[in-house]
């Protein structure tokens, strides 16, 4: 739910009953209740997340086709990807302290998820030709931490058919920007520098939900 029509609706409201009451030891009586009802309801707003997509249909869009090439899965972390998106991806250097960085790109590489750095993501992006999961996520978000291992999942589980990137908002709040990240966590289907799919929030009671949304959208746009 989005924290600002949560306010926009309470102030609605004590504006109706305020203009209904003239009497001011009536309003003293109603003014207590009513704050206490808009701290709970923005509190509810700030720890709830939206509710995984309910629907697979995938954005619109003109792009084309994702050339590709061997499925086989021959280790690098990249099968099925074309031979232009491999060189690209295999020119970044690997690090392990990723959180301090803005922007990642995660691989599957010899059984386990590796984090390498994207020094210019927008250059990065406009040279791949394959789709590209981005979560924009914060080291406070509790639900971005809790997200994680479905990532992890899926940097394993979609190897050959995205590219996985994590971009950490408080450090590459440029990026974040560029995408109109206006909330935590935030995941973007990326195409040609192109989003071509997106949701906000997450529930680890429901990955499959996400996993049928992605797959929809992969589907719209390598077609």
């Amino acid at each position: 739910m989005d924290i600002r029509g949560c306010i926009s609706m309470d102030i609605r409201s004590v504006d109706v009953v305020t203009a209904g009451n003239g009497h001011k030891h009536k309003l003293r009586r109603l003014v207590l209740p009513l704050i206490l009802v808009l701290v709970l309801t923005l509190s509810a707003c700030q720890s709830d997340p939206k509710a995984p997509p309910t629907s697979t249909k995938p954005a619109e869009t003109t792009s084309v086709g994702v050339g590709g090439s061997s499925s086989t899965d021959n280790g690098s972390g990249g099968a099925g990807l074309s031979a232009a998106d491999l060189e690209l991806i295999n020119g970044l250097e690997e690090i392990t302290e990723w959180r301090k960085e803005g922007n990642v790109l995660l691989r599957y590489v010899d059984g386990r998820v590796k984090h390498y750095r994207i020094i210019d993501l927008r250059a990065l992006l406009e040279g791949l030709e394959a789709p590209v999961f981005i979560d924009f996520w914060a080291e406070w978000c509790g639900f971005c931490i809790a997200a994680e291992p479905f990532v992890d999942g899926l940097v394993e589980s979609h190897r050959d058919r995205l590219l996985v990137i994590k971009v950490n908002t408080d450090l590459a709040g440029t990026e974040a920007a560029m995408f109109g990240v206006d909330g935590l966590p935030s995941f973007k289907i990326v195409h040609d520098v192109t989003i071509v799919g997106e949701f906000t929030g997450f529930n680890k009671n429901h990955p499959e939900a996400y996993i049928e949304y992605i797959d929809a959208v992969i589907d719209h746009v390598t077609k």
